[in-house]
């Protein structure tokens, strides 16, 4: 920001006045937000003719002098209203720069460094909010950049400037003195602003909203950008046949380009969020009412932004929509000087989340460069930045042949290919409505032809029907022939062959048929793990029957339920388990010797692809499982596509360990028995205690295991699982640190599909990224996936929609359920000859052709009008150090409003309001959850998902503390808590009371703002109060804030190489690691040392971790932060290499560091710093023994953190980095972790090749 003298001599004052409504919502944008230069205005001129620098500054302080706004200045610090002060003279900073003696691309350079350094800087509206820049290119041409706040002028006052300007410098060079204008003062609006009916404004206001349910989100892009406080802007443009199209559209439909041009935003986004009711920003001259500023071409800013709500049905057409907003604008015109704030308040939307985030600029009021004929100095053409808060802006140039379209965003939130693709968006829709207005919305595309073609024939592969394909026990069969004593089967220390398995599947089958069972009748198995479930699901198929897989662990209700619904003709069980279930249908033993007798022969197949191979049971809406049915189709392609992606052979061994009446099972068994391999069967009890687990997957050289996120957790955990090449996770959300070890020996895929696309439909092959959200992948061999809307229509990329999956996997349907099977079985709507299935599962399209998995729909719920992702909550909460695990919930209360509630498994005792506070610090507050529970254990379905139901039985509600008791409150609570009850005029104030939930708004903020430093000086930005919203939190934030200072002065950063780093990486998560494992012989050998040096082990790993430090960045300073073992306290290790005379030296200066009674700090203190860090410096951090917490928030200060862990046992020592992925490269880490090793066993060498020395 530009420094000045900010006292203000008061002889100088013209007069004070209160802010506009406008000028005090951008006042506190630019408080809140000062590095993202909100509301910078750049207006760059491109100037030939008669140049004159000294006449370009004489003309800008005539202008000045006759408009005063270029003369006013803003103040608000401990002031209670904000003032804008009119100066009686200002001498407009005018700087001059000299490019004239560059080449034209080097002009061209330079001007654009320029420029972007003038925006950097900022501008001072407490001292100097106008300037203007020269830079001279040649003797009679120059450009000259005027820089100004926004809080000024509005856009229309550009012009009035710039002719006053043009006419003050042609008087001034032919020696006349410009005239001087007697203009309307500004006050004379702020009072015709105050005077309005406000009441009349908030019935209308009031009326407008009613009915109103959410607010209108834009299709963020978060994954792909990079961190920047910048704004970008996207350049589009329409051809001068297209624009002439349009301007003849709204002559013959009676109605103004803003009616059209608001149609075609407001339909964009109601696509975009798949409802009929959105709001967006638009801008009003603010002129209209307040005749006197269009008489004398006043200069100030007018200009507001007020809502337009867009409201229609689906059977609307496109033109009954745009009549409905142009009567709306006509109605609305009467009531648009409302001020936001108070439209915000009179809508019941006053809180810190914006009514709208995207805004609609029409710009009808040009620079008028044509009439130049008599003009000394000639404007050649121009270009103009402006910025605001909100999340985009759409400006569309309405005033000359060709219209062009602008969107400029905030790159935090948008990449620019996604804005690009918006804007295609934008532009199909109205070219649909100018050429089809008799269209109904529900017949508007959204997706372009270029997109659709990508998405439909590029993302997608081409579904073909492969002639390989066959029946399931007849390649079975095949493969029996070409390996009949490789091992099939291992159960309980008993191998089967391939042999032996088809043999006692084809008696199986053999005894089916001499009872009566034939194609398409149905048998059920109930039997517990062991290799007849493999035997039993082949015979059935080899008999051309349908099996019914039931788990041996249902309840016999569910069981009973099953076997009546599916209208099983057989039941294959076990002796005991059919005397507690009724069951009218044959019933046979599996355990019965009579079946196993006779031929073993293969039996002739005279089944088909179409006939049903089994029938799954999932969960249902109603309370009872739904039947999937399964072709044979189905599931010989899922078999194929499986063996196409991971390619398995007769040396793989797959654990089995899913329940059977998961489909998983069929992943699990069915491809490795076409391709030779071998199943391992674990019983239940086995896969829940992971050290039998382990020992299981050790000693029958299990190399591919196929499970459910939380036990790939639990496996992550565990060493020696480097012979698993491959881990295929599914059934659930996957994250990062479910794999982050295992990945780094094995392949790793994440995986999806519904049962009823037969096992899953998307793979993806996860990497060494730690990604925030794991994407499900690709559509996988003879699968489709598309991500459409609720009318069928094609979702763009990066836009939400329904996940739904065509190809060769579809099942025929539900069993009893006709209605459903019609509801969520469609034709493809692209492809009429395949069935596509509506999962109800939400997801997007990522840019490089895979998908995110965004969680159910109806796992999407609305409070208060906001649309809330409950997977977004759950992640977050995760991250908190206490907690082990976390589920989110939408629960009714007892007025059957919708609610959030958490459940925690926790690692340590923390109350509600900890984790409230938690994450209000990364979540709106309206994400917040209502109510937290403990639980002890994680309730999970047999097929290993989460069990809800059983969840949602929880009773164990944690701890809130007391809220309002005043004998709890402390003196900054108090304090603040009083200031509040005045500013907000309320009796009753909580101290976790939401500012903005409880009549708060932004101009109150700064009021209280105000207010605070003028009586307690406690140095807060206004920030501080909107990142702190309620009494107990901006209290602890202060009372911090005084007690950090000295911690500070002790701190001193390390410094890395440049290429250690990267641009802000937001694709990953904040947090990675690498791991090393230091063997005893090395350890011993440094023991050893220490004791040479009469020092602790402790400190040769001190010195060395410093040491490291130096070479890495060839520097003789160094320091590390280290925890002392089982303690809070952290001491800073500084060592200055150069001072020192050798290793001993270096050894006995760390241990005194250690153990001396230096500055110190605690964890609790640091973790509440904004630490300002120079580029390419760190605070590298080292423990030992200690259990601490490190999570992304903590590697935002630490951005490494070595663990040390000694195995007494062994006597050896796994050093674990754990630091941030957003600035630290994985490979550089790599690299640093393993220099520390080598520096370690160099020391040992070293040490080991003197003491030779000496003893020669």
């Amino acid at each position: 920001m530009l420094s000045g003298n900010k006292k203000i001599d008061k002889e100088n004052i013209d007069n004070i006045l209160a802010l506009s409504p406008t000028q005090e919502g951008m006042l506190f944008h630019y408080l809140k937000n000062k590095e993202k230069n909100e509301y910078f205005q750049q207006l760059s001129l491109h100037l030939s003719g008669e140049i004159c620098v000294e006449r370009i500054q004489k003309s800008w302080q005539h202008v000045t002098e006759t408009n005063e706004m270029l003369r006013t200045i803003f103040r608000w610090a401990k002031l209670k209203h904000s003032v804008q002060i009119v100066l009686k003279y200002v001498e407009v900073p005018f700087r001059v720069v000299d490019y004239s003696n560059y080449t034209v691309k080097e002009q061209a350079q330079l001007l654009q460094e320029l420029k972007e350094q003038d925006k950097q800087k900022g501008v001072d509206i407490e001292t100097s909010p106008f300037r203007v820049i020269v830079c001279l290119l040649a003797e009679n041409r120059c450009e000259m950049i005027i820089t100004w706040h926004h809080i000024l002028f509005d856009g229309w006052s550009n012009s009035i400037l710039i002719n006053e300007f043009m006419n003050a410098y042609k008087d001034f060079y032919v020696g006349h003195q410009p005239l001087q204008y007697n203009k309307t003062k500004f006050k004379e609006f702020i009072s015709w602003h105050k005077n309005q009916e406000k009441y009349k404004q908030k019935l209308y206001w009031e009326s407008y909203f009613i009915d109103f349910e959410q607010y209108s989100s834009l299709p963020y892009d978060v994954e792909h950008v990079q961190v920047s406080s910048q704004n970008d802007i996207v350049f589009t443009s329409l051809t001068t046949l297209e624009t002439e199209k349009i301007n003849n559209f709204t002559k013959q439909n009676d109605i103004t380009l803003a009616s059209l041009f608001y149609t075609a935003w407001g339909i964009l986004l109601q696509k975009y969020n798949q409802t009929n009711d959105v709001i967006f920003g638009t801008t009003v001259s603010g002129r209209t009412h307040f005749t006197k500023a269009i008489e004398d071409e006043m200069v100030g800013l007018f200009i507001h932004t007020i809502p337009l709500r867009v409201h229609s049905k689906y059977s609307d057409t496109v033109k009954d929509v745009i009549h409905f907003v142009d009567r709306s604008l006509q109605l609305r015109s009467e009531y648009e000087n409302t001020s936001l704030v108070d439209i915000e308040q009179y809508a019941g939307f006053n809180t810190e989340q914006p009514l709208f985030q995207s805004i609609v600029v029409l710009e009808n009021y040009p620079l008028d460069i044509s009439n130049q004929k008599d003009s000394l100095l000639k404007i050649d053409g121009y270009d103009i930045v402006e910025t605001t808060n909100f999340d985009l802006t759409l400006g569309l140039k309405t005033f000359s042949d060709l219209f062009e379209i602008e969107f400029s965003y905030d790159t935090n939130k948008f990449s620019k290919q996604m804005i690009q693709r918006m804007g295609g968006h934008f532009t199909f829709i109205l070219k649909q409505i100018i050429h089809h207005p008799e269209l109904k919305l529900s017949e508007l595309e959204l997706v372009t032809s270029i997109e659709k073609e990508q998405i439909l024939n590029s993302f997608n592969p081409l579904i073909v029907k492969d002639s390989k394909i066959d029946l399931i026990h007849l390649m079975f069969e095949k493969q029996v022939e070409k390996s009949p004593n490789q091992i099939a089967v291992v159960f309980d220390g008993i191998q089967y062959t391939y042999k032996e398995i088809n043999e006692k599947a084809n008696q199986l089958a053999r005894y089916l048929r001499k009872k009566g069972i034939s194609s398409n009748d149905r048998v059920a198995i109930t039997i517990e793990r062991s290799a007849y479930l493999i035997i039993s699901t082949l015979g059935v198929l080899k008999v051309g029957a349908t099996y019914i897989p039931i788990d041996e662990n249902f309840s016999s209700e569910r069981i009973s339920y099953i076997l009546k619904d599916s209208q099983a003709e057989v039941w294959i069980t076990q002796s005991g388990m059919e005397e507690e279930i009724k069951f009218d249908g044959l019933v046979f033993h599996v355990y019965d010797e009579d079946i196993y007798k006779g031929n073993a022969a293969n039996l002739q197949n005279t089944y088909h692809m179409t006939n049903i191979a089994y029938i799954i049971y999932t969960s249902g809406s109603t309370g009872n499982p739904k039947g999937v049915k399964v072709t044979q189709t189905n599931l010989s392609n899922y078999v194929e596509a499986f063996q196409r992606e991971f390619n398995l052979t007769r040396n793989d061994v797959i654990l089995q360990q899913s329940s059977f009446s998961f489909d998983q099972f069929v992943e699990e068994v069915f491809p490795i028995l076409l391709n030779g391999g071998s199943i391992v069967m674990a019983r239940k009890l086995e896969v829940m205690d992971m050290r039998t687990l382990l020992q299981l997957i050790h000693d029958h050289h299990i190399s591919i295991i196929s499970c459910s996120p939380l036990l790939l957790n639990e496996l992550n955990k565990q060493q020696g699982l480097e012979k698993v090449h491959t881990f295929i996770s599914g059934g659930d959300i996957l994250k990062y640190e479910f794999f982050s070890n295992l990945v780094i020996n094995s392949k790793v895929y994440n995986t999806y599909g519904p049962t009823e696309a037969t096992v899953c439909a998307t793979y993806y092959q996860c990497g060494m990224d730690s990604l925030k959200n794991i994407p499900i992948g690709r559509p996988i061999h003879n699968y489709n996936v598309y991500i459409l809307d609720e009318l069928n229509h094609l979702m763009p990329i990066g836009v939400n929609g329904e996940i739904c999956i065509t190809g060769h996997g579809i099942a025929s349907g539900y069993v009893n359920h006709e209605q459903l099977t019609n509801e969520k079985f469609r034709m493809d709507p692209f492809q009429s000859h395949l069935r596509m299935y509506k999962t109800g599962d939400m997801g997007k399209w990522l840019p490089d052709g895979t998908i995110q998995y965004l969680g159910r729909n109806d796992e999407q719920i609305k409070i208060r009008g906001f649309r809330i992702e409950l997977g977004e909550i759950e992640f977050n909460l995760r991250s908190h150090y206490a907690v082990e695990e976390a589920f989110i919930l939408a629960v009714d209360d007892v007025y059957g409003q919708k609610q959030i509630a958490a459940y925690v498994k926790l690692i340590e005792e923390v109350d509600s309001i900890e984790f409230k506070n938690f994450l209000s610090e990364k979540l709106p507050h309206y994400m917040i959850p209502s109510s937290f529970y403990t639980i002890d254990k994680i309730p999970k379905t047999n097929n290993g998902k989460l069990d809800k139901k059983q969840l949602m039985q929880c009773k164990d509600r944690l701890n809130e503390e007391i809220l309002d008791d005043e004998s709890f409150i402390s003196e900054s609570e108090q304090k603040i808590k009083q200031l509040w009850k005045e500013v907000l005029e309320v009796e009753k104030v909580g101290i976790h009371d939401q500012f903005f939930d409880i009549g708060g708004n932004s101009i109150l903020l700064m009021q209280v703002h105000s207010q605070l430093e003028k009586r307690f000086n406690w140095e807060l930005n206004i920030v501080d109060l909107f990142n702190h919203p309620t009494i107990a939190k901006l209290a602890k934030f202060i009372d911090h804030k005084h007690q950090e200072i000295d911690v500070v002065g002790i701190l001193n950063f390390q410094k890395l190489p440049s290429n250690y780093f990267h641009m802000n990486n937001m694709q990953a998560s904040g947090m990675n690691r690498v791991h090393y494992r230091i063997e005893s012989d090395l350890v011993k050998s440094m023991r050893l040392i220490a004791s040479d040096h009469q020092v602790n082990l402790l400190d040769i790993l001190l010195a060395m971790y410093l040491y490291m430090f130096t070479e890495v960045s060839v520097e003789k300073i160094a320091q590390v932060q280290y925890l002392k073992e089982y303690g809070e306290e952290v001491i800073p290790l500084k060592i200055e290499l150069h001072k020192l005379g050798g290793f001993n030296q270096l050894f006995q200066a760390v241990n005194k560091l250690r153990r001396g009674v230096g500055e110190t700090y605690t964890l609790n203190a640091i973790h509440h710093l904004t630490l300002k860090k120079k580029k390419n410096f760190i605070l590298p951090f080292i423990h030992f023994n200690t259990d601490i917490s490190i999570d992304a928030k903590f590697l935002e200060i630490f951005e490494i953190s070595c663990c040390v862990e000694v195995d007494e046992k062994t006597d050896t020592l796994t050093l674990t980095f754990t630091f941030n992925d957003r600035k630290l490269k994985k490979d550089k880490m790599s690299f640093l972790i393993k220099a520390y090793v080598n520096l370690l066993k160099q020391l040992v060498k070293n040490t080991v090749s003197s003491k030779k020395e000496h003893s020669i």
